[in-house]
């Protein structure tokens, strides 16, 4: 607890550590709209671990695929990977067909992922003196 009121006190901080819990609030509520899309819209509730499977899958790429980028200096590639995680969830929510809802599922986690990682690569690229005391 200690950690999170010295981090929220320092402002850059503070700001990265907002955004880390809304697009965690987010991401609570992905899990349950995918339940309830895969249950009661398509009635095949094993769509939902399937779906799940390839989010997952797809998370773990960008993670990979971010890690080897360059940090991001000036922000254009958090928002327009906040763009891809919209247009993702629209079609998703959109989806006529299970076979449509699996094929966004990937297009879902690539984004959401490099969308949680946005904060600490912006952090990295031009870190102030003044976060180092200097």
């Amino acid at each position: 607890m200690v950690a999170i009121r010295y981090a929220c006190r320092r402002r850059p901080c503070g700001r990265c550590c907002l955004a880390n819990a809304i697009v965690g609030l987010f991401a609570f509520n992905f899990g349950n709209f995918f339940a309830t899309m895969s249950t009661l819209v398509f009635q095949q509730p094993s769509l939902y671990g399937i779906g799940a499977s390839l989010n997952g899958m797809a998370a773990v790429l960008a993670g990979l695929f971010a890690g080897a980028l360059p940090p991001d200096a000036h922000g254009a590639n958090g928002g327009l990977s906040c763009m891809a995680l919209g247009g993702a969830l629209t079609w998703i929510a959109l989806a006529p067909t299970p076979l449509f809802y699996l094929i966004g599922m990937p297009f879902f986690g690539f984004p959401l992922s490099l969308t949680a990682q946005w904060p600490n690569r912006w952090s990295r690229s031009s870190p102030p003196a003044r976060w180092w005391g200097g």
